[in-house]
């Protein structure tokens, strides 16, 4: 039915030949996937910082002792804080989100 060549098998140049095209592929892929990760990482670091925002209005709505909550924007972390200004906050109530270390906030310090 079925005849064995003696010679069958894969040869050196066409292993060389699938590893060439393998590298090719990675080579061009590598930056859309830095461009994937990076857009990934901005909707992260704007969620967190909406999902911040809108927690310190809800808590500052909801609070009895009529409290002043705030978020402060740090390089990597956002603080969610109570107080009238992050300096002079009770630290018991802070809660810290993090941010994707890609991510570095400028021009904002803090919002109350």
């Amino acid at each position: 039915m079925f005849k064995l060549k003696a010679n069958s098998g894969v040869t050196l140049l066409e292993v060389l030949l699938v590893v060439a095209i393998l590298a090719i592929l990675l080579i061009f892929s590598i930056p859309v996937y830095e461009s994937v990760q990076t857009r990934n990482d901005l909707s992260i670091a704007v969620m967190n910082s909406a999902h911040a925002l809108r927690r310190a209005k809800l808590l500052a709505e909801a609070s009895d002792g009529d409290a002043s909550w705030g978020v402060k924007f740090g390089t990597s972390t956002l603080v969610l804080f109570r107080g009238l200004s992050f300096a002079t906050r009770n630290p018991s109530f802070d809660e810290i989100f993090d941010l994707p270390s890609s991510i570095k906030i400028t021009d904002t310090d803090e919002i109350v």
